[in-house]
């Protein structure tokens, strides 16, 4: 009798399970035939996987139609993908473009292969332009795909914009129901490659490592599809830093901002931080530039480095290492007069819906530092464009946590220095802003794994430099040294 009980006991456990595991199959079949026919193709043959997730953050893109696509291109071994993207996204049909994501012979990225045989970057960029160039006419061709948003981060960008270049050369991709988000594009207006260019060092030693420096990007060749940038000012990608009589400087700057903004995930993943951006339109094509201005990478940095010892920043403190970061390397800002392409100052600003510009949102206590003030007047003035150099203002010599810009060598034919910046000289200066962000501290951890490198740099000179006035070590704070 018992063995009876017993057998049918396990018989309806079984029958449970099976029943269980045939309702899970539908319910994953019924979800995946959600997506469109296209899309359902483009999976099964490994162009793209499904990464569709549910809601957790704010939706940037809250105003674009139901039923939107999103097209992923990651960066390279994009560690940081996930929580970047959660507030593009949402919940909506996300799919992820497969490519190496390599940089080789120095990124393996996910190609599965040791450095030294991973594809290099321009090889790995162009398998993710094929990528793109196969979902751009899959769903050009589908009806029932409806909209879709691409968005490519870094070498990401780089090769979507790449793809759209050759789509609307080719007729294979609807600019009706296409919008195009190109984010750290290293071919941006303010851009890595357009710094690199016909560079007699940098341009050669990228081509040997399989690099093309390609120069920015021609909005002209995109026609009318409509495309964004979005632009962090501390990512060194998108916002290149470069001042000829101070190498050293620029390298250390730079270096900040790939580590502490371009690898870390909020950078562009936490856009609310830093409030309203400014924004321009290119000359010609349809492509939107939107930049926010953030704090100076040697800020992100100390913050960083503080909060690694387990100490969090106050605002004061925060305040004077902006203003010191300020004053040792004026940030260059992107302008209309110092972009690689043809561009107009937007003053209205775009559909916060549509356009990667989030609404302001609640700021918890614990999460933000309050907002930076404006520096001090005397920092304020406009600073010479690399060709005319200034008298800095002095600052507190550096700690062990400061890198050591020892370069003191001046350009050719200096004068004396005056006790005041000397004043802009050339035709159309491009005016560099030293002035602190009106912004809200996202709280910053240490970066995870890089995502890009792009270590490279200029050393060649304009002619006819003008004076210079010797480096001065990086700035300090004093709670540096606790």
């Amino acid at each position: 009798m018992i063995v009876s009980r017993l057998k049918a006991a396990i018989a309806a456990a079984i029958a449970v399970a099976i029943y269980a595991i045939c309702i899970g199959m539908s319910l994953a079949t019924a979800a995946a035939t959600t997506l469109p026919p296209s899309a359902q193709t483009l999976t099964q043959s490994g162009v793209v996987y499904n990464d569709t997730r549910p809601a957790t953050t704010t939706d940037y893109l809250s105003g674009v139609p139901a039923g939107t696509i999103m097209v992923i291109t990651p960066g390279t071994d994009d560690t940081t993908l996930r929580p970047r993207i959660n507030t593009y996204v949402s919940d909506r049909d996300t799919l992820v473009v497969n490519y190496p994501q390599s940089a080789g012979p120095v990124i393996a990225g996910q190609s599965g292969k040791p450095l030294v045989f991973a594809p290099t970057y321009d090889k790995s960029k162009e398998k993710a332009v094929q990528g793109n160039l196969t979902v751009m006419e899959a769903f050009k061709n589908d009806p029932n795909v409806t909209y879709a948003v691409y968005n490519g981060y870094s070498q990401g960008a780089d090769a979507l914009g790449d793809a759209v270049e050759r789509a609307v050369k080719n007729g294979t991709i609807d600019p009706t129901k296409s919008l195009i988000v190109l984010t750290s594009d290293p071919r941006g207006p303010w851009g890595l490659k357009q710094a690199f260019e016909n560079n007699p060092i940098v341009e050669p030693f990228g081509t040997l490592f399989g690099a093309s420096i390609n120069g920015a990007r021609d909005p002209g060749k995109t026609g009318d599809v409509e495309i964004r940038q979005i632009i962090v000012t501390a990512d060194p990608v998108a916002n290149w830093q470069w001042v000829w009589y101070r190498p050293l400087a620029s390298i250390q700057v730079n270096l900040a901002g790939f580590t502490y903004c371009h690898s870390v995930a909020s950078c562009y993943g936490d856009l609310e931080q830093y409030g309203t951006p400014e924004t321009f339109k290119s000359v010609d094509g349809n492509t939107t530039y939107v930049v926010y201005k953030s704090l100076h990478p040697l800020t992100l940095e100390k913050i960083a480095k503080a909060k690694a010892r387990g100490n969090t920043p106050t605002q004061a403190q925060v305040d004077e290492w902006e203003r010191e970061s300020q004053a040792y390397f004026p940030m260059s800002l992107p302008s209309v007069s110092n972009s690689a392409v043809p561009v107009t100052k937007v003053t209205t600003p775009p559909d916060s819906t549509t356009s990667f510009v989030p609404a302001a949102q609640p700021v918890e206590a614990d999460a933000r530092v309050a907002q930076i003030p404006l520096v001090t007047p005397e920092l304020s003035e406009p600073v010479m464009q690399i060709s005319a150099p200034v008298e800095e203002v002095p600052v507190r010599q550096p700690t062990t946590d400061s890198y050591d810009d020892t370069s003191t060598e001046a350009p050719s034919s200096p004068s004396p220095a005056t006790p005041e910046p000397i004043a802009p000289v050339a035709s159309e200066p491009a005016i560099v802003s030293v002035e602190t962000p009106k912004q809200e501290l996202a709280e910053v951890s240490e970066p995870t794994k890089s995502s890009d490198k792009s270590s490279t740099t200029s050393t060649e000179a304009p002619s006819s430099p003008s004076p210079a006035t010797p480096e001065k070590s990086a700035p300090t704070s004093d709670t540096e040294s606790d």
